[in-house]
């Protein structure tokens, strides 16, 4: 276990505990809460593959606590993990063992609730300040405009290992967030390229391809495959990055579109297809509170999003000119904080347990 304090003040109203459990990285925190301000004070993170059950981390965690002082007992618990939840459960991919809240409840005396990632996720949009850049980065509109965030609604999609895609509103001072598998919603060409790359993509599956096989790692990695099929010289960098496996894809072709013009139609394309999902999503939620791009891909590949407006100009394309107009009126974001899904998961577990 790697322990951080950051602050060991015990003036709060009440303490919760989250966790972030992930196939390769399992994290618990502590924090303060007075209202709806969270404040983190404690840090654990664990090995996913060192772990035999998610109960031991708990367990860790909670004598850290305590160690310091007993009045760091948590009222709620609120754990984010990557799949789908049922009955308070959630069986990770790649993990031999499951994010288990009614465990958590019988063996601690506490209640636990466990979310999906992107609900989380979506319940920490919320607490970030539109204002500060090391948070947020704002995406101009076309026509340069930095519509102001209003209303009760926000959603956020975010392309990584997968696809995923949250939707939350404020309503009586409370946040309710709706899980979504809409990552996995058929894709949808738009283009001359698009179309062909779904015929490339519909070989392989044998059926229309869900977007999260475009918009994620792996959608970078079919697409290098899709352009190497259709003719592109495999030389030099290409080379390399064609020896790789998919999974290491992804990361090589990024660092190369600065030197290597195939890499940068490969991302150029790639943030199209962000862009139009995005759109779609927000269309369905017409988040005027903001539309949150979160993520690895998006914060490393900030700048290909921001050059020539190519993500919002791909965002905001629609055939019904009044929609165009409502697609310019969205706020859209760029997450640059890494610690959301902890502080999101605090504000589900004051949201739906307190």
């Amino acid at each position: 276990m790697k322990k951080k304090w950051l602050a060991q003040s015990t003036d709060f109203e009440r303490f919760i505990l989250t966790g972030d459990a992930g196939g390769t990285n399992t994290s618990l925190a502590l924090f303060g809460n007075s209202g709806r301000s969270f404040t983190m004070l404690l840090k654990c993170d664990f090995l996913t593959k060192e772990i035999d059950s998610f109960l031991d981390p708990v367990g860790e965690t909670l004598a850290e606590a305590a160690g310091v002082s007993k009045a760091f007992a948590p009222t709620v618990c609120c754990v984010s993990s990557a799949g789908p939840v049922k009955d308070n459960v959630c069986k990770l991919t790649n993990a031999s063992w499951a994010v288990d809240g009614n465990a958590v409840e019988k063996r601690f005396g506490f209640r636990a609730l466990v979310v999906n990632d992107f609900m989380a996720l979506s319940y920490g949009m919320p607490l970030l300040d539109v204002e500060n850049p090391s948070q947020i980065t704002k995406i101009p509109h076309s026509d340069g405009s930095l519509p102001a965030p209003s209303g009760e609604r926000l959603s956020v999609v975010g392309a990584g290992t997968g696809l995923g895609t949250g939707f939350l509103m404020e309503a009586g001072g409370r946040y309710y967030s709706v899980p979504t598998e809409g990552g996995h919603s058929d894709f949808a060409a738009f283009d001359d390229e698009t179309a062909k790359l779904m015929l490339f993509l519909r070989t392989r599956f044998d059926v229309v391809p869900g977007t999260e096989e475009l918009v994620s790692g792996r959608g970078i990695a079919h697409i290098f495959n899709f352009y190497k099929a259709r003719g592109m010289a495999i030389q030099g960098v290409l080379a390399e990055i064609d020896r790789a496996s998919d999974d290491q894809k992804p990361a090589l072709i990024s660092a190369h579109t600065s030197d290597s013009p195939d890499c940068r139609s490969i991302m150029n394309l790639f943030v199209r297809l962000y862009a139009r999902y995005a759109a779609r999503a927000a269309l369905m939620y017409i988040p005027t509170r903001g539309l949150f791009l979160a993520g690895g891909i998006v914060e490393k590949n900030e700048a290909l999003f921001l050059e020539d407006h190519l993500f919002i100009r791909s965002f905001e394309r629609n055939y019904k000119d009044n929609i165009h107009e409502v697609l310019r009126g969205i706020p859209v974001f760029i997450v640059r904080d890494y610690a959301t899904s902890h502080y999101g998961a605090a504000n589900a577990a004051y949201s739906l347990l307190l």
